[in-house]
């Protein structure tokens, strides 16, 4: 297979299974503001982030870029599955979830947002 993400209306994910490229492969970014424009603080979307697969084989990265940046930043590195709490407070931040190419060594991992 090959690497693919997918786009839909609750989620953005990302199965990785051959080795990424030089850049990494990441699911698309999300940015929790837009996510809840419109929804009183009471209402907002609760963003979990998640890893599931062959987690023992690779080391997974979530990353940020706030506006003016030009790059994403490592944020925290995810060693097995998970299921967490996205704590933005709505910021206005991108966030994304992937593998970089130095720390897949096989398998398969799915990587993603839920709201």
């Amino acid at each position: 297979m090959a690497n693919a993400r997918t786009s839909e209306d609750y989620r953005e994910q990302a199965v990785i299974d051959t080795k990424p490229v030089a850049a990494g492969y990441f699911t698309n970014a999300i940015n929790p503001r837009m996510l809840n424009k419109g929804i009183t603080n009471k209402g907002a979307k609760k963003i979990y982030y998640s890893v599931r697969g062959s987690v023992n084989k690779v080391v997974v990265t979530l990353q940020f870029k706030t506006k003016g940046e030009s790059d994403f930043s490592d944020f925290k590195e995810i060693r097995g599955a998970v299921m967490e709490l996205l704590n933005d407070d709505r910021s206005g931040t991108q966030w994304r979830i992937g593998v970089k190419r130095a720390d897949w060594l096989s398998g398969s991992v799915t990587v993603g947002f839920n709201w």
